[in-house]
């Protein structure tokens, strides 16, 4: 039972030092995007300002940025309904050992 313990503790301990560098990246990419994405959304309004009034343009832009937003927001809804955070491994062997968790 306690080297059951152990593997639960040893694989758990190696998801979450995955997921937290994956999501220090995630963090970095995060802050690179938006710099890139607020740039072009500002060249994009000028760019669009020059043939129509620059108050239209924005709200042009903003309501594309509106649409990426909800489309993004609903494939990270749909990947994180996939996460499955139980320990697989250790669940398929305490269920080979059934004696070793009934009370003596």
């Amino acid at each position: 039972m306690r080297q059951e313990l152990e593997l639960a503790k040893v694989e758990l301990k190696a998801e979450a030092k995955k997921a937290g560098t994956g999501a220090g990246l995630f963090g970095v990419a995060g802050f690179a995007g938006y710099m890139v994405a607020l740039f072009l959304s500002l060249a994009l309004m000028w760019a669009l300002a020059s043939a129509i009034p620059t108050g239209w343009a924005g709200l042009i832009v903003a309501v594309l940025w509106a649409i990426v937003g909800a489309v993004a927001g609903l494939m990270g809804k749909k990947k994180f309904q996939q996460v499955n955070p139980k320990p697989e491994r250790t669940v398929e062997t305490l269920q080979q050992v059934p004696g070793a968790l009934k009370p003596n």
